[in-house]
């Protein structure tokens, strides 16, 4: 697990990377973020990683801005919210050609969960075969004053008491 806090105009980037195993008690099972900085991660895979908090991939704690280029999340898993990926109190998340699949949260957005965050963007990215406990099994947008914009994208195969693909 790689934690990372950050000043707000700080951007921490990679491209590359695998990470496999992720393992974290807290939130962010591949990685976690802290702080108003910036995460862009392109040609990433992060596989098979778990959070007994939020995110099981990736958990953005304190706001931060998530961006994900020709990216997979996959078989992620967080005991809270967002299985795949989790921001909350501000930040914004925008996947371009990017794939998450196979994550599962004990609470809600299977794939993707934002609460109390800014604007959400897939742009030909794909999120499948999630599934959340309660709410968006694709993903929980939980935010009244944001926008969630979706461009030939696809949210299927997502399982949720409710909502199974998009709950907002």
């Amino acid at each position: 697990t790689q934690s990372r806090s950050s000043a707000a105009s700080d951007v921490y980037k990679r491209q590359g990377l695998t990470l496999v195993n992720g393992y974290s008690k807290e939130d962010g099972g591949a990685i976690r973020g802290s702080g108003a900085g910036s995460l862009k991660l392109a040609d990433t895979n992060i596989k098979d990683s778990v959070s007994g908090g939020d995110g099981g991939g990736i958990g953005m704690v304190d706001s931060g801005d998530v961006e994900l280029e020709r990216s997979t999340l996959s078989g992620c898993r967080a005991e809270g919210v967002g299985g795949g990926i989790s921001i909350r109190q501000g930040g914004a998340l925008a996947l371009g050609s990017s794939t998450i699949v196979d994550c599962t949260a004990g609470a809600d957005g299977g794939g993707i969960a934002m609460a109390e965050s800014g604007a959400l963007s897939l742009t030909y990215s794909a999120v499948s075969n999630s599934t959340a406990a309660n709410t968006g099994g694709g993903a929980r947008f939980d935010s009244s004053a944001s926008i969630a914009t979706l461009v030939q994208s696809n949210m299927s195969g997502n399982r949720a008491a409710s909502a199974s693909a998009f709950y907002y």
